[in-house]
């Protein structure tokens, strides 16, 4: 007879802690385009803030693993870096277009994404869930138009949001998938820290040559990016690595498919935004499609 080890409370707690970190982001991220904060210096602040934020215990801790890196795990750490830098312009791009809810919706829907890289470059099965998941997930993505706008400037709007946060989505499966391998060979907080450096350059290459200022924000602003960095990178992201060693990395995946539920809630209360019917519907048909590839059992890679 199986027995399970029940999951001890204070792992669940920080899961929990960690969710609501997480759900944050998009509030925080609407309030600062809000005070006249760029989508592309918010991505550069937030990856550039957290990775000076990791970057003593990632020395202290990791410095010998760092130094001893192949120059082939450099370079799929620099495009690791560079895909997870489109994901942050591509969101909170997302986040200027269309409702809390639509963008964080569309953005979790990274695993179904990882799926596909798998099974195309890694060979991995595609297993009956995935299958379904995906084609749950993609009709809901063609009933996004129907968002409940009621003029075709906002319906324009919430469109490309939504293309947007698709984007990064994808760009993000694209930057786990790669980070994979390297993660096998390096501790976790060197590998964020290079990855989170490699991003916050690449973004602010591109704030520095598209003219786009980090500079001359209000006191609120600033207060608000070192807020989100801290929440959701640091706080956020930390715990999920924290609770996976108490419980099914499934368990950790099926919650954090709850973020576009509290960002949506949080959105209401604090932005006054409106959640439409049709969003909540198609909102909740992207769920189930994801979950079913979080749910799904694991694929054996190069087996037929």
């Amino acid at each position: 007879m199986l027995t399970r080890t029940p999951i001890p409370l204070r792992p669940l707690i920080i899961l929990a802690i960690g969710v609501l970190a997480v759900s944050s982001s998009a509030i925080l991220i609407k309030l600062m385009q809000a005070e006249g904060m760029p989508s592309m210096t918010i991505a550069a602040l937030r990856l550039s803030i957290s990775a000076i934020l990791l970057s003593p215990v990632a020395w202290l801790r990791g410095r010998d693993e760092l130094r001893q890196l192949p120059r082939r795990s450099w370079l799929l750490i620099g495009l690791s870096g560079l895909f997870l830098a489109l994901h942050f312009i591509f969101w909170v791009s997302s986040l200027e277009q269309t409702t809390v809810l639509i963008s964080t919706v569309l953005v979790v829907t990274s695993p179904i994404w990882v799926s596909l890289l798998e099974v195309i470059f890694l060979r991995a099965r595609f297993g009956r869930e995935v299958v379904f998941g995906l084609l749950i997930t993609m009709t809901a993505g063609l009933l996004i138009a129907l968002t409940g706008e009621t003029t075709p400037e906002t319906e324009t709007a919430s469109n490309i949001g939504a293309v947007l946060a698709l984007l990064g989505a994808v760009t993000v499966a694209v930057y786990l998938v790669i980070g994979r391998s390297v993660r096998a060979t390096l501790s976790l907080i060197p590998y964020i820290w290079a990855v989170y450096t490699c991003g916050a350059v690449v973004l602010v290459i591109a704030s520095i040559v598209g003219g786009v200022p980090l500079t001359g924000y209000t006191a609120t602003a600033y207060g608000l990016i070192i807020t989100n960095a801290v929440l959701s990178q640091v706080i956020g992201h930390s715990t999920f690595n924290y609770a996976v060693k108490f419980m099914p990395a499934t368990y950790i995946g099926i919650a954090t498919q709850l973020e576009p539920v509290l960002s949506a809630v949080l959105a209401m209360f604090i932005l006054g935004e409106e959640l439409f019917p049709v969003q909540v519907v198609i909102g909740i048909q992207i769920l189930l499609g994801v979950l079913l590839v979080v749910l799904a059992p694991p694929k054996t890679a190069g087996s037929e």
